[in-house]
């Protein structure tokens, strides 16, 4: 289009040197040399984009950082704003190089380089040009958003639905931000639709809502078909042992999650049963939060028997639980067996005492993956760096 901009403005031009240039070979020309320097100018995706892979499913996507700004930059500006303007600029230089030619040629003679017919092109150009101005400038915003964080607004339940009428249709946004927003199950509900459709997303942080039990079943329903949420964050958001039932089926069943956090929530010995069930049917969880919970030691058995067969698992964090000296000794029993998993165990705050470490070190010395090992109270810190 710009290129056809150009081409009206030379035939217009009332220089015979410039109008020279409207023909077939230079317009060959200039499409080739413009193809390749946008091939050229386009090569650093190559090296900015990230190819994810898991379980057979494959996806392209943009690490956070400052090329997510220079992407976002360079798509609104080369894409939606510099084409439009180019045609505007050339489109108001032809009408005015058509103006001085009026005024020169009597209106009624038909001879001359400017025929009626190339005055009826110019208008369909021209109009062109006002419709791809009001098209593409509102849909740079819209296609190159990657980040939205609405936290800490009111966005209650209502806003959750019309977030997920959005996310049916948004084919760019990886992260979704809407942490402490007065979110509940009804909110949650609406949400798992959207996320039934969407193919995109890879990050939801709903963490400090009220979204229940109720709410998480809700989530878990619509995750099961969604295969792109590699992070989900659902930190103090009042789920219970009944949630976290929902949420273990979720894992049996969700091949892409990769980190859950279910920090600051009421889940008891119960909920951790049930989350132990489920992470032994699953083989995408890479980082589990469990801490300031109310996980006691005959659950963490089971979480300590699960490091045993678990192959994905490298971070559980069980900090300031209710776990003692019982619950530290299954887990030194797993770290003598487990060589794949757990690069970081936190328990910290929980009732370890000094005894502890004697057996913390002894597992250690079987197992050759562990990274961090915090098991720290305030007559107990250790921290093993091998």
């Amino acid at each position: 289009m710009v290129l056809a901009c150009i081409d009206r403005l030379l035939l217009s031009s009332r220089s015979a040197t410039a109008r020279s240039w409207s023909q077939p070979r230079f317009a060959y020309r200039s499409i080739g040399c413009i193809s390749l320097f946008w091939m050229l100018f386009s090569i650093h995706s190559l090296f900015g984009t990230t190819i994810f892979s898991r379980l057979g499913y494959t996806q392209c996507y943009i690490q956070p950082g400052s090329y997510t700004l220079f992407v976002a930059l360079y798509s609104i500006i080369i894409n939606y704003l510099l084409p439009p303007t180019l045609m505007a600029i050339f489109g108001l230089l032809t009408i005015a190089n058509i103006r001085q030619t009026q005024r020169r040629i009597h209106p009624r003679t038909r001879s001359g380089y400017l025929h009626r017919k190339d005055r009826h092109l110019l208008r369909m150009l021209l109009f062109q040009v006002l419709v791809n101005i009001i098209c593409a400038i509102p849909g740079g915003g819209y296609q190159t958003l990657t980040t939205l964080s609405l936290r800490a607004n009111e966005v209650g339940d209502v806003g959750a639905k019309h977030i997920a009428d959005a996310l049916r249709h948004n084919t760019t946004l990886i992260t979704l931000d809407i942490t402490c927003s007065h979110i509940g199950a009804v909110g949650a509900k609406h949400l798992a639709l959207g996320l039934r459709h969407n193919s995109v997303i890879t990050t939801l942080d709903l963490g400090a809502n009220r979204i229940g039990d109720a709410g998480v079943q809700h989530l878990g329903d619509g995750l099961r078909h969604n295969t792109t949420v590699t992070a989900l964050d659902l930190r103090n958001s009042q789920i219970g042992d009944v949630g976290a039932q929902h949420v273990a089926d979720l894992l049996q069943h969700n091949t892409t999650l990769c980190i859950l956090n279910l920090s600051y929530n009421q889940i008891g010995d119960v909920g951790a049963q049930h989350l132990a069930n489920g992470l032994r049917y699953n083989t995408t969880l890479i980082t589990l939060d469990l801490g300031m919970n109310q996980v006691g030691d005959v659950v963490v058995q089971n979480l300590a028997d699960g490091l045993r067969h678990i192959t994905t698992l490298t971070t559980l964090d069980l900090g300031m639980n209710e776990v003692g000296n019982v619950g530290k000794q299954h887990f030194v029993d797993a770290l003598r067996y487990n060589t794949a998993t757990a690069n970081t165990l936190d328990i910290e705050m929980n009732e370890v005492g000094d005894g502890g470490a004697p057996p913390f070190a002894d597992g250690l010395r079987y197992n050759t993956v562990i990274i961090i090992l915090s098991a720290s109270v305030p007559c107990l810190n250790l921290h093993f760096f091998i």
